[in-house]
């Protein structure tokens, strides 16, 4: 999977404050790190975040500035391998689910319901979603893999896109982590995947191109300190606050494990 990254170059803006420490952020952590930049900088600290989806924030990552960058799996390996990172903590996990319009409209009540007749689906891109990999390999556990390729819509590279076909009416539902389902709580409910269709580690690995297995069980949300960080100690001292008690409600709150 993700044979796409290189296609991620839409990215994150830039910021101009010279003494803040950078960090480049994706997309799903958007809202919990504003939340814990905001408790940091309370604290006395400054942080220029920097938004784009994972993908294209670890390839802007390369350009050589930056001092730390937050992302999900496989990122956080695929830049290790890469030599781009000095150190950093993990910080929270991500977890599949469905999401549907608010008040449930159609009924759905698990995996197989979004083969339903009449059920439209959008739905991300394997090539470019972690959340999409894994639900290729719960759509053939469901046995449903055929019949729910037939139902997709369309398929988008971000699970926020995905989400926001739903909201729009455009879609009955999507698969996405439930971090960005969280994000849009107003306009949308969330329906858990049932546990016999989550995929084992063990036997339904999710292969990141050029790095190998990742868990699809435990999806690691990462801040990692970046090579290229002008300033690696503060830099650290930020991602040991990401993931201190002080930072672990703001996760929880945002639909992080």
């Amino acid at each position: 999977i993700f044979s796409g990254l290189l296609g991620l170059l839409a990215g994150c803006g830039k910021g101009d404050d010279p003494s803040a420490l950078h960090v480049y952020v994706g997309g799903t952590m958007r809202a919990a790190l504003e939340e814990v930049a905001r408790l940091w900088e309370a604290r006395g600290g400054k942080v220029d975040l920097d938004y784009g989806d994972s993908g294209a924030c670890a390839i802007k990552a390369e350009g050589g500035r930056g001092d730390l960058i937050v992302v999900h799996d496989p990122f956080h390996a695929v830049l290790e391998k890469k030599g781009l990172l000095l150190e950093g903590r993990a910080v929270a996990t991500l977890e599949p689910a469905i999401a549907v319009a608010k008040g449930n409209p159609k009924g759905i009540a698990g995996l197989r319901d979004l083969v339903r007749p009449g059920i439209r689906v959008v739905l991300t891109d394997p090539k470019y979603s972690t959340a999409g990999s894994i639900l290729e390999r719960m759509a053939t556990k469901a046995g449903i893999a055929a019949d729910l390729e037939r139902s997709v819509l369309a398929r988008t590279r971000s699970g926020g896109e995905a989400a926001n076909a739903v909201v729009l009416g455009n879609a009955d539902a999507t698969v996405a982590w439930g971090a960005v389902i969280r994000l849009r709580e107003k306009d949308l409910d969330l329906v858990p995947i049932e546990a016999g269709f989550r995929p084992d580690p063990k036997t339904d690995p999710v292969i990141a191109e050029g790095v190998g297995p990742i868990d699809p069980a435990r999806v690691l949300v990462t801040v990692d300190v970046l090579r290229s960080s002008r300033r690696p100690e503060a830099a650290l001292a930020f991602a040991e606050f990401a993931a201190s008690d002080a930072a672990a409600a703001v996760w929880e709150r945002n639909g992080f494990g």
